[in-house]
């Protein structure tokens, strides 16, 4: 991260997602780690992408505690529109 926000000419980023949900799901405390990086003042908010209602529902379940989602939601695909009001 260090390196990125040289390279950006920043002192902080707005946003850090995980984009590799599976990722976070075998490893859990990677969490942590985005945390801190908020706590130190590094990011502004942290948050997933994810691509099934069961990945909100597993974040859900464990209580964690993320400022942003990425999902896909189109006229098509409206998957996810059960989840809005608890996602709000």
């Amino acid at each position: 991260l260090a390196a990125s926000l040289k390279r950006l000419y920043v002192e902080k980023l707005y946003s850090y997602l995980f984009h590799n949900f599976d990722d976070l799901e075998r490893d859990p405390s990677l969490w942590r780690e985005l945390e801190q990086l908020k706590s130190a003042s590094l990011v502004e908010k942290i948050g997933v992408s994810v691509y099934y209602p069961q990945q909100i529902e597993w974040l859900l379940e464990r209580d964690i505690k993320f400022d942003l989602v990425q999902l896909p939601y189109n006229i098509l695909d409206r998957r996810f529109f059960p989840y809005f009001a608890k996602l709000k």
